[in-house]
């Protein structure tokens, strides 16, 4: 029951937080971005983390320089994760499978996600 009520959160969530970032971003002409990755998405992000019961922790230190952050694995919780980080000058890469996962999709719209092409067969 509480894996069952921690993915409709979660789910409602995300899906409410994309349509809500897209119609900023597009309202805005895409000058909205920047409040989305800075303000809205992290705290939406924590909230629902915390809603889950999800403890975050922030332990990075700012760095000078270019650096990357890489999630490689086949988990849901990094895309809680990336926005709550609100790291500086930062751009989002993610494979377009996930399009096709509405809530996912519409958040990625709203952050200004740079989609990498699936490999084709």
């Amino acid at each position: 029951m509480l894996t069952f009520y921690r993915k409709t959160l979660t789910g409602i969530g995300m899906t409410c937080l994309g349509l809500s970032m897209t119609i900023i971003r597009y309202c805005s002409l895409g000058h909205g971005i920047w409040f989305n990755q800075k303000v809205l998405a992290p705290i939406v992000c924590r909230l629902l983390l915390l809603l889950a019961g999800v403890k975050i922790r922030n332990n990075i230190l700012p760095v000078n320089g270019r650096v990357i952050y890489m999630f490689n694995h086949n988990s849901f919780l990094d895309l809680f994760l990336i926005p709550i980080l609100s790291l500086k000058n930062t751009r989002f890469l993610i494979s377009e499978a996930v399009k096709y996962y509405l809530p996912l999709h519409l958040c990625n719209l709203g952050l200004n996600v740079l989609y990498v092409p699936t490999k084709s067969d």
